[in-house]
């Protein structure tokens, strides 16, 4: 080989380098909802959606996908200039509330940082704009700061069924921009 073709080569490898790292940097921008999923998001003008199906649909991913985007502002992986990209999302930073069964389901499906999977949240929320999650008691993530395209700070708040059994009034009072229950 010349040295034009190593050069080419060593440019090739890091561009594929970069390619990976924005990749994983902004997994969001890169989602690509099955058609079903595409018709819930489309219907974002509607002000209670629900997705019913069964297993291994794709729920909690396309439910992760929406959280981050009312979180972000905009749902990154449409075009701009698309209607859809804001449809049904607050201009303003936005407040909400993920529910699960239980603070282990949370963390398996949507908060995993330490098994080498990442889990939903942390797979979409973009690495620039993710703050510094806080963590319960129980040393589970409850809370997790977002950067809306504001400037201001959105909150992904964190919750479990077995958590309102416990203490009922726990969430009294919270008003929340949006709510996904899982």
């Amino acid at each position: 080989p010349t040295s034009l073709d190593i050069a080419v080569a060593r440019r090739e490898l890091a561009l594929e380098k970069r390619a990976a790292e924005l990749l994983h940097e902004n997994q969001l921008s890169f989602y690509a909802p099955h058609p079903k999923q595409k018709a819930f998001h489309d219907n974002a003008i509607a002000r209670y959606r629900y997705a019913r199906t069964g297993n291994r649909f794709g729920k909690s991913e396309m439910g992760a996908a929406e959280d981050v985007a009312f979180a972000l502002g905009y749902r990154p992986w449409i075009a701009e200039g698309d209607p859809a990209r804001t449809l049904g999302i607050p201009s303003h930073p936005t407040k909400g509330l993920i529910v699960c069964t239980t603070w282990k389901k949370s963390r398996e499906v949507f908060t995993e940082m330490e098994t080498g999977g990442l889990g939903k949240l942390f797979k979409y929320i973009p690495k620039s704009r993710l703050g510094k999650p806080t963590k319960n008691h129980s040393g589970f993530i409850d809370r997790i700061p977002v950067r809306h395209i504001s400037g201001e700070w959105s909150v992904i708040f964190l919750d479990t069924i077995e958590g309102f059994k416990n203490n009922p009034l726990a969430q009294e009072s919270s008003v929340h921009d949006w709510v996904h229950v899982d």
